[in-house]
């Protein structure tokens, strides 16, 4: 189906929670977390391998311990026209990654070279949205929708 842009847009405003994160990627598993993925070489080297110390798996994650409030980011989006042309058509404005990965930016929130190839975006745009490091998915901000006005 056909979709299009309409010409309106709209602010879209979050809350941004920072994260206070427990837990560690694959690539920081050693003994001193306890990593059952983690052994000793031959040489009594350190090492990482899940298929021989721990039957394939790496029992590694994250959990948001605690969150603060950290700001506010208003994202500027384009509104479309879903399935144009016909009786079922609908309109719609959901922020692309891009675009919250540059607010978060503009917000003093990420560095100015992330990219959004660099970050995981996942959820509703009109309810929550978490947002990850692509490298090894740890959490890094919650958005917290709050109001989106057209713009006029």
């Amino acid at each position: 189906m056909a979709t299009r842009l309409t010409g309106r847009k709209f602010i879209v405003r979050y809350t941004v929670w920072c994260l206070d994160v427990l837990g560690h990627g694959p690539d920081e598993c050693s003994s001193a977390y306890n990593c059952p993925c983690v052994g000793t070489d031959d040489d009594g080297e350190e090492i990482h391998d899940p298929d021989e110390f721990n039957h394939g798996e790496c029992d590694v994650g994250f959990e948001v311990n605690d969150r603060n409030r950290c700001g506010e980011i208003e994202v500027e989006v384009d509104e479309e026209e879903y399935n144009a042309g016909t009786p079922q058509a609908f309109t719609g404005h959901s922020p692309d990654d891009d675009d919250i990965v540059q607010s978060l930016i503009n917000a003093g929130l990420l560095k100015p070279n992330v990219t959004s190839k660099d970050v995981e975006i996942d959820g509703d745009s009109d309810e929550h949205l978490a947002v990850d490091d692509a490298s090894d998915g740890r959490p890094l901000f919650q958005l917290e929708y709050e109001s989106s006005v057209l713009i006029p």
